[in-house]
Parts: structure tokens; sequence; C-alpha cells
């Protein structure tokens, strides 16, 4: 996959993420819902580097993890509007996406609920020899959890093939992670359990995807698990409610201004292609995006 269609997969993720937000402004969805503005990179970088037969666990922050991996916008947008064809029918929402068709094997409303279900799917590949691994996305605060702990422990004593993916923008919830967890680095929490571990930054996606491709044959290869530790910044809230009044203004405009969507976007222009074809392209994915609306809206409720 080439930075343009790096590119074109994050701007996916946010214009989707930002019609959210909108829709439920607006009163059309209910409930709450968590969105990833600002870490589209990660989803990006780490899911295009995965094929169709890779499992994935998510978090409730998930809708970027399943968009990433192909996931059907249609369906996801159907999910959130209660309906029929949504991807579970309209009775899962925004933290409990699941679909088995591309290996995404849920997002998950409880912290860190993810992990043990994608060591228990890196164990299946394990016993059937398969040729693939499990992946399980984590924000930081999820790491001060027992399914941390005991899912690695398990994953490194068995050799599983399985990476452990930890989102840290910098909040668990509403309180910075340098306030509740014991280390600076929670990759070095691998060191605890024998395995490998990698820590990178978000801004390049390219590199990000071309190193998780190296990490992936690796685990394969070698069938021993390691974390990944992405280091990034949600430009929104926790959830759709929250002002982020607990967040330094300056620390957020710094973080707005080398925002990676915007960065990449720059990269693209100056190094592939004219900013006229990429307002074309953005174009067509807006559409395609209010098309999803469109059939989420028109679509049936489902019938008990």
């Amino acid at each position: 996959m080439s930075l343009k269609e790096l590119y074109l997969l994050m701007y996916k993720i946010r214009r989707f993420e930002e019609t959210l937000s909108l829709l439920y402004s607006a009163g059309k969805l209910k409930g709450t819902t968590h969105l990833s503005i600002g870490q589209e990179s990660c989803a990006a970088g780490v899911c295009s580097a995965l094929t169709i037969k890779d499992l994935v666990t998510s978090t409730h922050r998930g809708h970027g993890h399943y968009i990433a991996k192909n996931g059907n916008i249609k369906k996801l947008m159907a999910e959130f509007f209660g309906k029929d064809t949504g991807l579970c029918r309209g009775r899962g929402g925004s933290q409990h996406i699941f679909d088995m068709d591309i290996g995404f094997l849920g997002a998950n409303g409880i912290t860190g609920g993810g992990i043990p279900i994608a060591v228990g799917a890196a164990f299946s590949i394990k016993y059937k020899n398969q040729k693939n691994i499990s992946v399980a996305f984590i924000g930081d605060g999820a790491s001060n959890q027992g399914t941390f702990h005991e899912s690695l422990n398990l994953a490194a004593s068995l050799s599983l093939p399985f990476i452990l993916v930890v989102e840290n923008n910098g909040y668990a919830m509403y309180t910075a992670s340098n306030k509740t967890t014991s280390v600076e680095k929670i990759s070095d929490r691998a060191k605890s359990y024998n395995i490998k571990s990698f820590n990178f930054d978000d801004t390049d996606v390219l590199k990000l995807r071309e190193n998780i491709i190296k990490i992936r044959e690796t685990v394969i290869n070698e069938s021993r698990p390691c974390i990944i530790e992405i280091n990034t910044y949600r430009l929104c809230g926790h959830s759709k409610s929250d002002d982020c009044s607990y967040r330094n203004k300056s620390e957020e405009e710094l973080r707005k201004k080398n925002d990676p969507l915007k960065l990449t976007r720059i990269k693209v222009i100056e190094n592939l292609v004219n900013e006229i074809e990429i307002d074309e392209i953005e174009k067509k994915i807006n559409e395609e995006i209010s098309d999803a609306v469109k059939f989420a809206e028109e679509s049936g409720v489902p019938v008990l």
C-alpha cells in the first residue's frame, strides 16, 4: 500500500468519525461513542500490514481499526442506527462491532477485554498450524488491567503468534498516564514476559506499516508474541460528552499542528500527486460516507 493509499484510508476513518459526531450532535444517533480522531495512522499503519486471515480484537474506540481492516462502512453505519442491516443487526452499537468475514473479532466495551480473546485466537492459530497472527489493540489504560498481564504471560508461555498493540494517547479516560502507570514506556513491560517490544511514533504511517510487516513475519516465523507501543494522541475527548477540560490547551494546539493526517496529506502532495487529484478522491470518499448514512437511514429495524 502506497503513502497515497494510506493517507486516503486515514482520511476515510477521519471523515467517518466526524460524520458520526455530527449525527450524535443532531440527535439522529443515541447513546455515546468513542472516536479515534487523531489516531488514524495507528489503525491504518497496523491493519494495512495484516492479511484477511489475521485476526483482530479492538477497544471501545474501534471504528478506525474496523475500517482499516477493509470493513464495510455501510454495515458499520447501519449498526450505529440500530438497523437490521448493521454488522450485528443493530444490536451491538458503537462498542460491540464484529465482522468475522474480515477477521475482526470485535470491539469491546470492557477495558482490556479484547486481550484474552485475541490470545485465545492465537492459540487456535497455533493449534491448527496456520500461518497467520492474532492482534489485540488496547489503550494505555488497559496496560494496568489484570487481563494485560495474565494474557501476555500465557501467550509467552505457550509461544503464541500474537501481537499486542498499545495505542498510547497519553490519557486513560481523563487521567494522564504518567499519574497511573509505573513505567514511562508500556512496551518495557515485555521484559517481564521474555518477549520482544517495539516503540513507534504515529507521524510516519508508511514507516509504521513497513515495520509492522517485518514484525508480523517475525512473529509467524518464531511463533513468539510481542508488544508494539505506538505513541499517538486523540484530538477529541474520551467520549462525545468530554470537553477535555483536564488537558492543557497549549498541548492540544501543538498536537493539532502535528496532526498525522495533515502531515501525511502535505507529504503526499509534495512528493506524489497534485492537490486537485487528492481533492477529487476525498470528494468521492465523502460521497461514500454520505451513501452509508442514506443506506442506514433507509434500512429496516431489527425484527425480534
